[in-house]
């Protein structure tokens, strides 16, 4: 199946380790047009955007798949968001527990 040619430019961005999690590949590529590409919606994509521990095996495949990217790259980018959003999380209860 040919590639868009819109994701060639998303592969190399990942690629090149310009995009690093998840989340970013929606600063670069509507999410409309790539829900419609995976068949789903884009309430689910924004969902799994902001919760990356959502994302299941099968999406994982399906969007490296799509995206012409290995797929232990793509997976390493969704890891990259969810661990940089736990360490966020932590610092977050750290700085409440240390005002009580």
């Amino acid at each position: 199946m040919p590639m868009d040619e819109n994701y060639k430019e998303l592969k190399f961005l990942i690629e090149s380790g310009e995009i690093t999690e998840f989340s970013q590949i929606f600063k670069h590529f509507k999410k409309k047009i790539v829900a419609a590409d995976l068949k789903t919606s884009t309430r689910h994509l924004s969902r799994i955007q902001r919760m990356p521990n959502l994302i299941n095996f099968d999406e994982v495949f399906a969007f490296s798949r799509e995206f012409d990217v290995d797929m232990d790259l793509m997976y390493k980018i969704i890891k990259q968001q969810f661990l940089a959003q736990k360490s966020a999380d932590l610092e977050k209860n750290k700085a409440v527990i240390q005002h009580i």
